[in-house]
């Protein structure tokens, strides 16, 4: 019921800003929500998203050293 993409920045100091994110879903599935979640942060951001065509697209805003993108499906 869940996709778990994970991002890590290995740029020492520096976040990685509007970070493109394009997932293809499994057959049948849609996405319901995104989320970010991560240590920097103190509750879990909702992120929008896009879904055309089985792909999901969305942009991360910073990763400043590890986010995981938690998608939600039907």
């Amino acid at each position: 019921g869940r996709r778990l993409v994970h991002l890590v920045n290995y740029r020492g100091g520096e976040p990685a800003r509007e970070v493109g994110v394009r997932l293809r879903l499994p057959v049948g599935s849609r996405a319901k929500s995104a989320r970010l979640a991560g240590p920097d942060h103190a509750a879990d951001q909702t992120l929008p998203l896009e879904e055309q065509g089985g792909v999901v697209t969305l942009t991360v805003p910073e990763v400043r050293v590890y986010e995981i993108v938690v998608l939600e499906l039907d």
